[in-house]
């Protein structure tokens, strides 16, 4: 993949994520918020850095999809509207399945 569409893809996650070069190393760095330190985006995964800066965005780009697979299945991301979704869909389900039961049931004599 061209570098130009792997960092525009870690971008999209890390909109002000900056290459670094540190003692012959490549890191991904991202300001952060509460004061104007950098934050290696690799020390966060436990990644080591990279000996030249595409191998670094292709690990940074690892990294965003790690991110997005967590948040996917992460048990405290069901909302209260998931809730009600599961709740509805429950309740579809057991309708269907009463009915299919109480269709068994029913026994008709044709003469």
């Amino acid at each position: 993949m061209k570098i130009e569409t792997v960092t525009k893809r870690v971008k999209k996650y890390y909109p002000k994520a900056k290459s670094f070069k540190e003692y012959g190393q490549y890191y991904i760095g991202i300001p952060d918020i509460t004061d104007d330190s950098i934050i290696n985006l690799f020390e966060e995964y436990l990644i080591e850095s990279t000996n030249t800066e595409e191998e670094a965005w292709n690990k940074a780009l690892i990294c965003c999809r790690t991110t997005q697979n967590f948040n996917r299945t992460h048990p405290e991301r069901i909302t209260n509207e998931d809730e009600i979704k599961i709740d509805r869909l429950k309740t579809r389900a057991t309708k269907i399945h009463s009915s299919r039961s109480n269709n068994k049931s029913k026994i008709f004599i044709i003469d």
